[in-house]
């Protein structure tokens, strides 16, 4: 981490991902929409639906999790982050942003 600079302010998000394609996209919108620094690190856990294709597009990192259990795909996110900050969450629509923002906004 950078002290100082970019990664100084950058908060990772950390999404750990299993057949998620239909929500993912809006989550990932929802990062691209807020106003922070935001390092997008997606960790699928061996989807069939083309969540890692979409992920590998649109994310900062994909990586994919041995194991299908969300703690230990956002211990693997959070050992690869950058940011000064590790936020984790599910890729359910608007979520995130709300979370970042405070915002009560429903997309």
């Amino acid at each position: 981490m950078k002290i100082g600079g970019r990664f100084s302010r950058m908060i990772s998000v950390i999404i750990p991902t299993y057949n998620e394609a239909g929500d993912l996209t809006a989550t990932l919108d929802s990062v691209a929409d807020s106003k922070t620094i935001p390092e997008v690190i997606v960790v699928d856990a061996g989807s069939a639906d083309g969540t890692g294709d979409l992920a590998r597009r649109r994310a900062s990192c994909v990586l994919v999790s041995p194991r299908r259990q969300r703690a230990c795909q956002m211990n693997l996110g959070t050992r690869h982050a950058h940011g000064r900050a590790c936020f984790s969450c599910t890729p359910i629509p608007g979520y995130l942003l709300r979370r970042l923002t405070g915002s009560n906004r429903l997309y």
